[in-house]
């Protein structure tokens, strides 16, 4: 790492002759930030950051720097490696002073601005949309102007009609729970697009009342939910799937076991009369084999006994 004399004297450091020299002088969250910047370089996605970094200097009191470099593709045989040049400042007036209201409002824009959700504003007074983000207008396929033209009294008209009377109930609810104070309510929805077709969204909305205890405005934050209403669909048909198959295996299962109870029935009847069949053939056969034994002893005395006589 080759740095010219301000640098070093900057960070009050002798030499600096590797890059982990500057970085372990970084908080971790420092870290962690540089980390993501120099990901962004390694994956192609830029070649050039710009960032600010509390950096212990001396007395472990951080100074705040900035770092303006850029990043250019190394000489050697590494294809990996990479040569990082540019400017360090120092920034710490920064810490003193904290940025204006027009930076401070420019920023709070743009999070409103390129957020991906529907944000909003209501005045209940005026009946119409102070703002809507550009992510709300895109979610129901409208430009900003178009939702804003809308009184907010028609914008329901564009739900779908199961939903509308669930949202006044849940409304209705909480505003008597709170007893005209502030109110924040969560519901889901089915919008209407201009295709005819609807878009499942749902809202996070506070309406905050005003001086006269009227409720004044409303403010909430939204996102389109159509992906996960349609994976709720699918796992509910899956779950009404497997049961289906339950019943009808049940219903197999216990054809199955009523069959299974005849034939052991069927067997032991079976048994049965095999045993008596076999009682009523030993007793035959025990019979006969008596009655034919003593009719031959009989007569074998008799022939003995005439022989005798005779003899």
């Amino acid at each position: 790492m080759t740095c010219d004399r301000n640098f070093l004297d900057m960070l009050n450091l002798p030499v600096c002759q590797h890059f982990n020299d500057l970085y372990s002088r970084l908080s971790d969250k420092d870290q962690h930030l540089l980390d993501i910047s120099l990901n962004g370089v390694t994956n192609y996605f830029t070649t050039q950051f710009k960032h600010l970094f509390k950096i212990t200097i001396s007395g472990n009191q951080p100074s705040l720097l900035e770092f303006s470099c850029r990043v250019l593709q190394g000489n050697n045989d590494e294809a990996d490696a990479k040569i990082i040049e540019g400017l360090i400042r120092d920034a710490s007036d920064l810490l003193q002073s904290p940025p204006d209201l027009s930076q401070s409002e420019r920023w709070f824009m743009e999070v409103l601005e390129e957020s991906p959700h529907a944000l909003y504003r209501v005045n209940y007074r005026l009946n119409r949309f102070d703002y809507v983000s550009k992510g709300f207008a895109q979610a129901l396929e409208m430009t900003r102007e178009e939702v804003l033209a809308i009184p907010y009294t028609e914008f329901a008209s564009y739900f779908h009609p199961d939903d509308i009377a669930i949202l006044k109930a849940t409304v209705a609810k909480a505003m008597e729970e709170k007893a005209g104070g502030k109110i924040t309510v969560y519901f889901e929805f089915r919008f209407r697009l201009k295709s005819g077709s609807y878009v499942w969204l749902n809202d996070t909305c506070t309406i905050i009342p005003g001086a006269d205890g009227q409720y004044a405005y409303q403010v909430g934050f939204g996102a389109v939910i159509e992906d996960r209403k349609r994976l709720e669909k699918q796992l509910r048909q899956a779950n009404e799937h497997l049961e289906e198959k339950v019943r009808l295996r049940t219903s197999e299962l216990g054809e199955a076991n009523e069959s299974l109870k005849a034939l052991i029935k069927e067997r032991r009847e079976l048994e049965i009369k095999l045993l008596e069949i076999s009682e009523r053939e030993r007793r035959f056969i025990g019979r006969e084999l008596h009655d034919g034994l003593c009719q031959q002893v009989v007569g074998v005395t008799c022939m003995f006994e005439t022989m005798r006589r005779r003899l």
